[in-house]
């Protein structure tokens, strides 16, 4: 069985495989770095506009974020 990632996981890793820094995709995004980081810790839940925001951000469809 395969473990479920977290939001914040996959968020990181389709950063990581773009070679983002996160402070490079917040800039992206319109976030703060810190707002970002949190996120990607899993200790803040996104918003539905933060993640558009995000997903927009990294080029991709709002459901890569969750797949």
């Amino acid at each position: 069985m395969q473990e479920q990632k977290g939001l914040g996981q996959r968020i990181r890793e389709l950063r990581n495989m773009q070679g983002l820094s996160q402070e490079e995709l917040a800039l992206r995004a319109g976030l703060h770095p810190a707002h970002l980081g949190h996120i990607e810790r899993e200790l803040k839940s996104p918003t539905i506009d933060t993640l558009l925001k995000i997903a927009s951000a990294l080029q991709v469809e709002l459901a890569a974020l969750f797949t």
